[in-house]
């Protein structure tokens, strides 16, 4: 290619890591078990495990890991490590517009202006821009998937044909849905005679399993090694084959409703053009059912509200769909008002089907949000999929998107992806933002661990994997040293991470110095006997074992930034938050609920209205997040109601100790009650 012709993918890719930088930064903390679990792997195979133990979690295959290796190896630091992984993402991202240009303009003979348009709208699908800000593999399955269809239909040869066993073998490399594909793959090339291509896929698929078995040897307990067992033995169940055909129909339905009904257009045309040879046809409409099976039978229990329509899987294929989509809404320009009518009705009939199946109640409750971030801009409650709702509105879209590509199908191309880009920025705002922020603060002992300095042991006998494998991330330079207290076995470290209640670490003269709050995970950090306990001792950084004494004075030094409002409507309620500051020293604040029924002596935030002749009207109560250590600052959460008498209230916010007194010196505003 000349400079020239490079100009356009370059600039291409540039904008779209714009679009990451804006959307995606600044990067939260470390937020799923996944991207713990493949940065695990990754630091193994870097030689920079230490101590790493991932337990009984489920086994990530290291295909992306290897991409991310070389970073432990620069540099020890987890957020450097965690900032260098999310970078790769993008550009991995980014990299789809290239690629799949290349797949319009090479494989569906598509004109230069439509091909690009084509590759824009396959980048900027909400999952494409939207999972790659996390540190998993799913951005780099989705840029092989389609390097996978180009290497399919290029010229038969030694070379085309290795890259193409190197692509699907990736495919597994990456995440155990590639075993289909592999399948799949090795017919092909049985079907082309492209023999050497058969060696690589087989040698590829073989190194594979092996560096899989030597990191569930060195990590992972025996449990996590039945990833694809249970695919195998789901085949054989009645119930789970049920399951699987009931996901199914969610993840159709899924697909079809997020891509505006690209995704069914796309493979239509697929399956009908003359552009393609039917090898290359086949080859791609079975490698995207292979990735469907293999996802609806992951998905058979259906424990989730999300896995009723679970996409993440699927949407690794939805760049190839969505440029066949496009290829469709030029092919067949004069057949869209007819065809609009015929997905429309096919995304009600599957959204019935689903819920004639699964039952409406089903569909409320957990949903994880990174499985279905295609249809979150639609989504009007966060604990539940209204498939009517997702259905009526995605129809609007879909018929004007359809119509705009009759008069001229650049201009609805360009409108989807239009879309897309917004509904990505409006689901990191208002949903994946707070998702992220609640999840990264969720484990915070390793935060306090790393301000104090020096390696950590983590209790087996207080084991949440969860936990311990978070832990493990935000620790991985100074190393976690698991030891089990049940055994009488004591600690090789300093800090220790083990459970809010610790009579064992008491008995050696360990003393508490923070516990977590919340639902998430009952952990807490202790230290030894020794010369980091005396420091922590005189700096006031330990929660006394006498929890319900008063605090002295000095612990009472607060700082509260918040912001209320002048005027409320009378019995009005606003949910406030407020960041306090422990501007003093002698002891810690220890939040309610952080200790097993401990209510006495915890530290709550607090509103009293007070009306214009000084009395007390009412009081209100919030919560800490986190314990709150002398210097530190943390977040509280404060619901704010207003009385229901109208008038110019007085409104103190501040700290208080349950069963004792009111800290001096709040933060007072005055608010008009109409």
């Amino acid at each position: 290619m000349t400079r020239r012709a490079w100009a356009a993918p370059a600039a291409g890719v540039a904008a779209l890591l714009a679009l990451h930088a804006v959307v995606l930064w600044p990067v939260h903390g470390f937020v799923v078990s996944d991207a713990v679990g493949y940065l695990a792997n990754a630091r193994w195979l870097a030689h920079r495990a230490h101590g790493t133990w991932e337990g009984p979690s489920s086994f990530y295959h290291p295909g992306w890991s290897l991409l991310v290796a070389p970073l432990y190896v620069v540099t020890s630091v987890p957020r450097h490590v965690q900032l260098g992984a999310i970078a790769i993402n993008a550009l991995l991202a980014a990299l789809v517009l290239p690629a799949s240009y290349a797949l319009g303009r090479r494989v569906f003979g598509l004109g230069v202006v439509t091909a690009w348009a084509a590759a824009v709208l396959a980048a900027t699908y909400p999952a494409v821009v939207l999972l790659a800000g996390y540190e998993w593999g799913e951005a780099l399955w989705q840029v092989v998937f389609v390097l996978l269809i180009v290497c399919a239909a290029a010229p038969p040869s030694r070379w085309t044909s290795i890259a193409f066993a190197v692509c699907a073998a990736a495919t597994y490399a990456i995440h155990p849905r590639g075993l289909g594909i592999v399948a799949v793959a090795a017919v092909f090339l049985v079907f082309r005679r492209q023999w050497w291509g058969l060696a690589v896929l087989g040698a590829l698929f073989g190194a594979t399993r092996v560096v899989n078995h030597a990191l569930l040897d060195a990590i992972y307990a025996a449990k996590s090694a039945s990833v694809e067992g249970d695919v195998f033995n789901r085949l054989t169940d009645v119930h789970l084959l049920w399951g699987a055909a009931k996901a199914t129909i969610g993840q159709l339905w899924y697909l079809t409703v997020a891509t505006y009904g690209l995704v069914p257009l796309g493979a239509l045309w697929l399956g009908t053009t003359r552009r393609l040879s039917r090898p290359v046809r086949l080859f791609t409409l079975f490698a995207v059912l292979a990735t469907l099976a293999a996802s609806a039978l992951e998905m058979s229990d259906g424990t989730r509200v999300d896995h009723m329509v679970y996409g993440r899987y699927m949407e690794g294929t939805a760049p190839v769909l969505l440029v066949a989509g496009a290829a469709a809404l030029v092919a067949w320009r004069h057949l869209l008002p007819r065809l609009v009518g015929v997905v429309v009705a096919t995304s009600v009939v599957l959204a019935l089907v689903l819920v004639a199946v699964r039952g409406g109640a089903r569909f409320h409750g957990n949903v994880a949000p990174l499985n279905v971030v295609g249809i979150l801009v639609w989504r009007h409650s966060e604990s539940a999929v209204d498939v009517a709702r997702i259905t009526i509105l995605t129809a609007l879209v879909t018929g004007a998107v359809w119509l705009l590509a009759r008069w001229r199908p650049i201009v609805g191309v360009g409108v989807a992806s239009l879309v897309f880009v917004a509904s990505s920025a409006q689901v990191q705002a208002h949903t994946l933002h707070p998702f992220n922020d609640y999840w990264s603060g969720a484990t915070s002992v390793g935060d306090v661990a790393r301000e104090l300095g020096g390696p950590v042991s983590y209790d087996l006998a207080a084991y949440d994997y969860e936990a311990a494998d978070f832990y493990q991330a935000k620790l991985s330079d100074r190393g976690v040293r698991f030891f089990d207290s049940r055994r009488r076995e004591r600690p090789t470290t300093d800090l220790v991470i083990s459970a809010p209640r610790w009579p064992a670490g008491q008995g050696w003269g360990a003393q508490l110095v923070y516990t977590e709050t919340g639902p998430v995970h009952h952990q807490a950090l202790w230290v030894m006997p020794g010369t980091q306990q005396r420091r922590l001792v005189a700096a006031g950084d330990i929660i006394p074992e006498q929890t319900s004494a008063p605090l002295a004075s000095e612990a009472q030094e607060q700082r509260v930034k918040v912001r209320l409002p002048a005027t409320m409507r009378r019995g009005a309620t606003r949910r406030i938050t407020a960041r306090v500051t422990h501007l003093g020293g002698g002891a810690a604040w220890l939040p309610l609920d952080s200790l097993p029924a401990v209510v006495v002596g915890t530290v709550r935030l607090g509103a009293r209205w007070i009306d214009a002749s000084g009395r007390e009207v009412t009081v209100e109560n919030g919560e800490l997040q986190h314990v709150v250590l002398p210097g530190h600052t943390e977040e509280a959460v404060l619901p704010l109601t207003s009385p229901a008498v109208p008038g110019r209230y007085t409104v103190e916010v501040g700290l208080r100790q349950e069963g004792f007194a009111w800290f001096p010196r709040p933060t007072t505003f005055t608010i008009d009650v109409r």
